[in-house]
């Protein structure tokens, strides 16, 4: 269990808005606390029982489930313990409940309630920066065996490796102006720092076996800030959305959002069957064994490998390059979208009820040394007519531009891209949400 949620509850605590600190000033000396008790509450079942029931209050949900340490799997178990998740479970379902709580709370002036709840909240969005809440830790024994006469408890080690809460400074974010817009954010925001955390699971456990401590408190320096400033952005978010307070800043920043900043669903389900893609014109390979090429929700061929990738681009000697497309006959480079190789599939959460509208850029690379043609489609797996969009793009010839009304009733969106080879590679170009709340 960590021995830094307090010092990292007591940094958020200081960046908050002067309005919102002072709101919590009788419990300022306490929230520190608060953010221990999802580990006091495990705890206690063994060292003091007969506070568990208190505990019980603020970490059980309504269905008794605990709040989690780190992501969940479809049968809630935690992953650091049971697996991997591909894709989100039921996290959704536990801050949408711990949001609607804080609410209530904040709006009904309850300080020391408030707070409470708001701390343990705030301990499982910590817990999910963390590196070795994010891997089967004992996947973790077998990449790090013991060696050279040392065994090191990774996860005790990374949890408790120190840094510096008084270098990390910025101003919260907004993180949604309703409760249904924050649930969505925070849980992308999630899954977003997951997939941080788990690319400095490597390099961090490396650093400590290596005795190279100036690179291990390099990245716990990165690893705790995240979760100092995401505490700071959810507590934020919670006063603004209680009291009703957003600056045009944030109204204007929530106007839209990047594609790329949600996490890409890495799912197994026949709705990805690309036999359906298919029968509506997108010419995917045929799949005689299903079993070594399964239906999923994110698909990429050379050069790009096994799944595409966000925000750059890279050649098939695997140098990485800027993402561009041929627009009105120039090549335009951008910094946010999406590449796959000669087939590919890039699905996201896209609630409509939230967005009403994808506006992106599609064609093949400027670089790819392959003339083959591609076609490009946009597809949503909740409506009766899923295919959104559809067209067909070659390295020379112009891009295509699509702005994608989002039904109420979309959830989920692909991507999509067949028809190259090993040579092409397909481009989604600035790929951005217009929100429903304007």
């Amino acid at each position: 269990m960590s021995a830094l949620h307090d010092k990292i509850g007591k940094r958020a605590l200081e960046l908050l808005p002067e309005w919102e600190a002072a709101f919590w000033t009788a419990e300022s000396a306490n929230i520190p606390d608060y953010c221990f008790y999802p580990d006091t509450h495990l705890a206690s079942q063994w060292e003091n029982p007969e506070k568990l029931s208190y505990y019980e209050k603020y970490c059980l949900l309504p269905d008794g489930h605990c709040i989690p340490h780190g992501p969940l799997d479809s049968k809630w178990n935690g992953i650091g313990f049971s697996g991997n998740s591909s894709d989100p479970g039921p996290e959704e379902q536990i801050i949408r409940y711990y949001l609607k709580t804080i609410l209530d709370l904040l709006r009904a002036k309850d300080v020391t309630e408030s707070a409470r709840f708001a701390g343990t909240f705030a301990h499982m969005i910590q817990d999910f920066s963390t590196a070795v809440h994010l891997i089967n830790n004992p996947l973790l024994n077998n990449l790090f065996p013991a060696e050279n006469g040392k065994y090191f408890f990774y996860h005790r080690l990374v949890d408790s490796w120190p840094f510096h809460p008084e270098d990390i400074s910025g101003e919260p974010k907004l993180l949604g102006r309703t409760l249904d817009e924050a649930a969505f954010v925070i849980t992308e925001k999630l899954g977003s720092a997951m997939e941080r955390g788990l690319g400095r699971v490597v390099p961090f456990l490396s650093a400590i076996r290596d005795g190279c401590r100036e690179e291990a408190d390099r990245i716990s320096q990165a690893m705790n800030g995240d979760a100092v400033l995401f505490t700071a952005d959810l507590w934020h978010t919670l006063f603004c959305i209680a009291f009703q307070r957003f600056s045009e800043t944030d109204i204007r920043r929530l106007s839209q959002r990047d594609l790329t900043d949600n996490r890409m669903i890495l799912s197994f389900d026949m709705k990805f069957d690309r036999e359906s893609f298919r029968k509506a014109g997108i010419p995917f390979y045929p799949t005689l064994y299903p079993g070594s090429d399964p239906c999923r929700a994110r698909l990429s061929t050379d050069p790009y490998p096994y799944e595409p990738a966000v925000d750059f681009a890279y050649d098939g000697k695997g140098n990485l390059i800027p993402l561009a497309l041929r627009i009105e006959g120039k090549t335009v480079s951008g910094k946010r979208g999406i590449a796959t190789g000669g087939y590919g599939i890039a699905t996201y959460h896209v609630p409509g009820s939230l967005f009403s509208e994808l506006d992106v850029w599609a064609g093949v690379h400027p670089d790819s040394t392959s003339d083959r043609e591609m076609t490009f489609a946009v597809w949503c797996y909740e409506l009766e007519q899923p295919l959104m969009a559809l067209g067909k793009a070659a390295r020379n010839s112009s891009a295509l531009h699509w702005v994608v009304p989002l039904p109420e009733t979309c959830r989920t969106i692909s991507l999509l891209c067949a028809g190259g080879d090993r040579n092409t590679s397909g481009i989604w170009l600035s790929p951005v949400l217009k929100s429903r709340l304007g």
